[in-house]
């Protein structure tokens, strides 16, 4: 098959690059799509479809995970449930992501995005099935962990996809708008759903989220390309999977692998770069989405003294501001990238502003209110470019297993801190504190472990810069 590049009138929609090196006839035809290998850049017509079909499955994901926010109070009168036993059925969903991510990132690297995506999709189906048909917090909970294992590939499956299919540059846009799309999902689980559960109840939830998934399903099964796995180059006692990371104006040849190393997950996560970025992965990312998928709606509701509907509203707003902001680093992060922005950097400084912003809404107490709360998302949002750099600082065969090795933290630390916080405002209000105070301790203590995690980062960062 002979290709053409693109003509230079017609720039790739992703990148913007009128330079962009995508073939403009390869795929064209079922045929030819059928036949693109893993070691090539999509063209653009293609790479629409690609991102339309995973930027569906993930907004799937992201609604399922965040409702429990807006049907929080639906939730604890069907179960009867305690703030601890919420967040425990709230943060089952992460259980199931984070049990999966490491088989997540063999099956990723070894049978390709598609198919695994596909497959696991199936399990989050019977997941919402049986949540619509609880008739327990168990049942319900095991409806919400199988959810987990089911969504477990909804953003890493693409990352792995983009990281094969997109140049590196366009990796830091195309994971923006990931996001951006999920923020749509959370935005969605917001005032739609509560109206949704005025009409029909909550049941009927996951009953229109299953049919919405067999969709995307079948988008997955019949209108992905091929998988070509490439094959395993030999195996290095090296921990680190490549050399250091190159200024992303320069791209990287597609399936050039020569001489990189195939790197198990105890090699990956003792290097020193990976590691000095678990711990804001856990507490800072992982905390944030603990927060945004639940603590929010009844900080609301318990804490400023709104009803379920008007925490509905300010879920919407922080939501569309989140995927506002995931657009804009969209625009601005392919930019970044070439102007050598690394990973150092971008943790340096993106992280203070969330570490002062936090300790000001929890001061406000009933004050607090959901402006406060977007503000602190907001300033989370700049650690959507985390992934992608990290992924970039290894060899692209071993994608998969970095990214879910680093989703394993994230993941962990959203059902870690949604079950957590939910138990210290349990054990404060037993010591007698009043429902207010009772928030904000729980949540001051929240603040202290991601300023503890800043500091790991800057020691290993003082570490990696020493000879």
């Amino acid at each position: 098959m002979v290709c053409r590049s693109t003509p230079a009138a017609a720039p790739h929609l992703l990148c913007g690059d009128l330079q962009c090196r995508a073939p403009a006839c390869c795929g064209q035809g079922l045929h030819g799509w059928n036949r693109i290998a893993v070691n090539q850049e999509l063209p653009r017509r293609n790479a629409i479809r690609v991102f339309a079909i995973f930027a569906f499955v993930y907004f799937l994901s992201t609604l399922s995970r965040a409702v429990t926010a807006t049907l929080a109070p639906e939730l604890t009168e069907a179960f009867d449930l305690s703030a601890a036993s919420l967040g425990l059925l709230a943060g089952g969903y992460f259980v199931g992501l984070a049990l999966m991510q490491i088989p997540l990132g063999h099956c990723l690297d070894r049978f390709g995005p598609p198919r695994v995506a596909a497959t696991f999709l199936v399990v989050a189906i019977g997941g919402s099935v049986l949540l619509a048909l609880a008739q327990s917090f168990w049942m319900a909970l095991a409806g919400r962990v199988l959810l987990g294992v089911g969504l477990a590939a909804g953003l890493m499956a693409p990352l792995t996809a983009y990281r094969q299919w997109f140049a590196p540059a366009v990796q830091v846009r195309a994971n923006a708008w990931m996001l951006m799309i999920g923020s749509l999902g959370m935005l969605v689980s917001t005032v739609p759903t509560q109206r949704l559960v005025e009409w029909q109840g909550w049941r009927t939830v996951f009953w229109i989220w299953a049919v919405l998934a067999v969709l995307a399903l079948l988008g997955l099964l019949l209108k992905l390309p091929r998988w070509v796995v490439p094959a395993r180059p030999a195996r290095s006692a090296s921990p680190r999977a490549s050399a250091p990371e190159a200024p992303a104006q320069v791209p990287q040849q597609a399936g050039d692998m020569s001489g990189q190393p195939a790197l198990g997950v105890g090699q990956i996560v003792r290097d020193r770069r990976f590691r000095s970025v678990v711990p804001l992965g856990f507490f800072s990312y992982g905390g944030m989405f603990a927060i945004l998928t639940l603590w929010v709606g009844p900080w609301m509701t318990n804490v400023a003294g709104l009803d379920a509907e008007g925490s509905a509203s300010g879920l919407l707003w922080i939501n569309a501001a989140m995927m506002l902001a995931f657009l804009f680093i969209g625009l601005i992060g392919t930019q970044l990238a070439r102007r050598g922005m690394t990973l150092e950097s971008l943790v340096l400084w993106g992280t203070p502003a969330s570490l002062l912003i936090l300790p000001v809404v929890i001061g406000l107490g009933a004050h607090a209110g959901w402006p406060h709360w977007m503000l602190y998302c907001l300033s989370i949002t700049p650690f959507s470019m985390l992934q992608p750099k990290l992924a970039q600082c290894f060899a692209p065969e071993v994608a998969g297993r970095v990214l879910t090795a680093f989703n394993l933290a994230v993941f962990t630390g959203t059902f870690v801190m949604q079950w957590a916080i939910g138990g210290a405002i349990d054990a404060f209000r037993l010591a007698g504190f009043g429902q207010v105070q009772a928030y904000q301790s729980a949540m001051l203590a929240f603040w202290a472990f991601n300023l503890a995690a800043y500091g790991w980062f800057l020691r290993t960062r003082v570490r990696q810069a020493a000879p």
